[in-house]
């Protein structure tokens, strides 16, 4: 029983994280910025599909790869929208989530995607994390 209810917390992590990063996915087909792979979860257990790479073994290391000197060409509305994506992909996932917060499992939702938004969108938490590095790129 308790596992079972470890399993599911676990998929719903994996799968906010999968989402932040398919965000990111999908803007950067939006603004031709060719990307080199997906990666959600750990690369050494993972199944490729095309570009992406997915495993459920999840260590902070999902991400989307990409080539700097592409990116730098964009312009800096462009960059910024790109590493917004996926933050504002886990607050969406909140906002859905908050008006249904008495169900246990919607609690869970709502709270892995605040945590995955406050990681991700507030440098001074992790240093490499989406805001860390646009901080890189939107320089010009």
């Amino acid at each position: 029983m308790i596992f079972n209810h470890l399993m599911e917390v676990y998929l719903m992590i994996w799968l906010s994280a999968a989402l932040h990063e398919l965000a990111h996915y999908f803007v950067a087909k939006m603004i031709k910025l060719e990307v080199l792979s997906v990666h959600i979860g750990d690369e050494l257990f993972s199944v490729h599909i095309g570009k992406v790479y997915i495993s459920f073994m999840l260590r902070i290391c999902s991400c989307v790869e990409f080539y700097a000197d592409e990116m730098k060409e964009k312009s800096r509305w462009q960059r910024a929208v790109f590493f917004l994506s996926g933050p504002a992909m886990n607050l969406m996932i909140s906002a859905i989530a908050a008006p249904f917060s008495s169900n246990l499992y919607m609690k869970y939702l709502l709270w892995i995607n605040l945590l995955l938004f406050a990681v991700n969108a507030f440098p001074w938490i992790l240093k490499q994390n989406d805001m860390g590095k646009a901080r890189l790129y939107l320089k010009k």
